[in-house]
């Protein structure tokens, strides 16, 4: 692992990791200020805590939900993404606000790669537009994009593109996007869904 962490930081400043991060930079500048929640002011400053919540999804359903996924060209994670932004989106000021994705960034850099042990977790920005007029399947449409881009151009670090970004939304020595969501739905042929939607 030690070897791949070293290959992926030379990767950065090769022409497929200067391509990525010019990417990046141009698509900083549209990004919409980040998701943020009500607060309960009795509650005053707390420590954070994480909740697990699991909730298992009959196979007949589940099927039912594929299959729609299949028919409109996402993921069931993507749904998934856009179902939790439509409650987010409840609560914050405006429909449209940047949240952050936990992605796998595995690189191609070593014949055994898949066999590697580590953590490949990165955090990238994720923009939730849902202005009126558009639909929820448009809403998933965008997403699914947006996942293929950050796929495209994952050459750069995650951690880069986070400062840059906390730079540019003004929000320096704090979180860029202090929510964060992440999926592993459809990973496996257990219809147990097992995700976390957290706050930084």
């Amino acid at each position: 692992f030690r070897d791949y962490v070293l290959a992926e930081q030379t990767t950065r400043a090769s022409k497929r990791g200067l391509d990525s991060w010019s990417w990046w930079l141009k698509r900083i500048q549209k990004y919409p200020p980040p998701l943020s929640m009500p607060l309960a002011a009795t509650l005053g400053m707390q420590r954070s805590k994480m909740e697990t919540i699991t909730s298992i999804v009959p196979q007949e359903q589940w099927s039912i939900i594929e299959r729609r996924c299949l028919e409109i060209g996402v993921s069931p994670t993507i749904l998934f993404y856009g179902a939790l932004a439509e409650v987010w989106a409840t609560y914050h000021t405006s429909r449209h606000f940047t949240i952050a994705m936990m992605y796998t960034r595995r690189l191609s850099l070593n014949p055994a790669v898949e066999e590697l042990r580590g953590n490949f977790y990165t955090v990238v920005p994720l923009e939730i537009n849902l202005l009126e007029g558009r639909t929820f399947v448009e809403l998933l449409e965008d997403l699914q994009g947006q996942a293929l881009d950050i796929h495209r151009h994952r050459w750069c670090s995650g951690i880069d593109v986070m400062q840059q970004l906390s730079a540019v939304l003004k929000r320096t020595g704090r979180s860029a996007v202090p929510f964060v969501i992440s999926s592993a739905i459809g990973a496996g042929k257990n219809t147990t869904i097992s995700s976390s939607a957290f706050s930084g």
